[in-house]
């Protein structure tokens, strides 16, 4: 399974994006199978939706981006994931990464996910699982 994180996603929609080129060769690796089922979380989803929207002004863009990031495996809070998010949260050193951020690597260790689709370089270092990007 491969984690897709924000910046990836958004890089991959957004053809304005500084990393969409090296997004879209990783996006053909993906649906290749190369990196297992595509993963994300309803952090993720709101970040994307959140991002694009800003970004590119184009609300049917972060529509349609919000359709197929749902068909993914879709990962939810429960109370468990978010004590560990909480703690990933807490207990982290600079430099510090977002909430979000801290609830990938929660989600990635909990169901056991060891590959990440980011572009965000403090959440590569901080996550200690193989990065695509």
């Amino acid at each position: 399974m491969i984690f897709l994180d924000a910046s990836f996603i958004v890089a991959y929609v957004n053809s304005k994006d500084q990393n969409h080129e090296r997004a879209a060769e990783i996006a053909k690796e993906i649906d290749a199978g190369l990196h297992g089922p595509q993963v994300v979380s309803e952090y993720i989803l709101d970040e994307v939706m959140t991002v694009l929207l800003a970004r590119t002004k184009d609300y049917a863009l972060a529509v349609s981006t919000g359709k197929t990031l749902r068909k993914y495996i879709f990962i939810r809070s429960d109370e468990d994931l978010l004590e560990k998010t909480w703690e990933t949260f807490s207990n982290q050193r600079k430099p510090y990464i977002s909430f979000a951020d801290c609830s990938t690597i929660a989600i990635c260790e909990s169901v056991r996910i060891a590959k990440l689709a980011t572009f965000d370089q403090k959440l590569a270092e901080k996550s200690g699982l193989v990065i695509v990007s």
